[in-house]
């Protein structure tokens, strides 16, 4: 499922465990995906993701980027959508099972 079908099915899907594909966008203060890499920065098109250990997970597999946001590659993650804890995001999601990163034509299993 893409983020924006998500994003509009939303109220259906609270509490769901989803299978979703985009762009992920993590810095030190956020970590959400996006559909595309033309909706980076808009945090009104993303779901937050609510995963504390991710960056950590992220940084011992894949290096990061120099300048500007540690991670903005194309991901699957499986988890459950939840409410978000932060006004910018219309939902998140939780409780990861599964994390994928592609980059530079390699993927790498983050999680599961």
């Amino acid at each position: 499922m893409q983020v924006n079908d998500a994003i509009n099915d939303r109220d259906n899907l609270y509490g769901k465990t989803v299978f979703l594909t985009g762009v992920l966008y993590l810095d030190r203060d956020s970590q959400y995906i996006v559909s595309n890499m033309s909706d980076l920065g808009k945090k009104g098109r993303g779901i937050q993701v609510l995963d504390h250990e991710l960056e950590k997970l992220l940084l011992e597999k894949v290096s990061f980027w120099l300048g500007g946001a540690l991670y903005q590659d194309s991901i699957e993650v499986t988890g459950e959508i939840i409410k978000s804890e932060n006004d910018d995001f219309r939902l998140a999601i939780g409780n990861l099972t599964r994390f994928k990163l592609y980059r530079d034509e390699r993927s790498y299993d983050i999680l599961g």
